[in-house]
């Protein structure tokens, strides 16, 4: 091609087309997830779920008081289910990690094991920080229906 300019014309038309639809995004999306919304400890307890799902419904669909009364249970119920999801599969990541670095560490010389538990060690302590910046000093609260000693 004799023309680079047209090249690199249509190359700067893609990048101000994507930076301009980037921009725009970000305005949309600074609307429903402002930065200056609480998080960690000062967020509002677990539990969000069901009365925005609850909310939503009532309005969007006009529910009488009688349909909310049965609906809420049903919300309720799969806000437990799926909060049980999302711990059950934390603690299986956790497993399939910790299995996946037992099978890598076979493989290394014991300097590179050295190197990898120092790679764990900093990735725990990095998963404990965030866990204390989001919960302070109280525990996270227990699964629904379990107690604290079950754990």
């Amino acid at each position: 091609m004799n023309k680079p300019w047209k090249v690199i014309l249509a190359f700067l038309g893609v990048f101000l087309a994507g930076a301009v639809f980037g921009g725009f995004l970000s305005v949309r999306l600074a609307k429903q997830f402002p930065l200056g919304a609480p998080a960690g400890p000062e967020a509002p307890a677990g539990g969000q779920f069901s009365p925005q799902i609850m909310k939503r419904l009532t309005q969007r669909l006009e529910l009488t008081p009688e349909q909310q009364e049965k609906i809420r249970p049903i919300i309720q119920r799969t806000d437990e289910e799926m909060r049980t999801l999302r711990r059950t599969n934390l603690r299986e990541g956790f497993a399939v990690a910790e299995r996946m670095q037992a099978e890598v560490a076979a493989l290394l010389t014991p300097a590179q094991q050295a190197k990898l538990e120092q790679m764990h060690r900093e990735m725990r302590e990095r998963f404990q920080r965030e866990r204390q910046q989001r919960w302070g000093d109280r525990p996270p609260p227990p699964p629904r229906g379990e107690r604290p000693d079950d754990r």
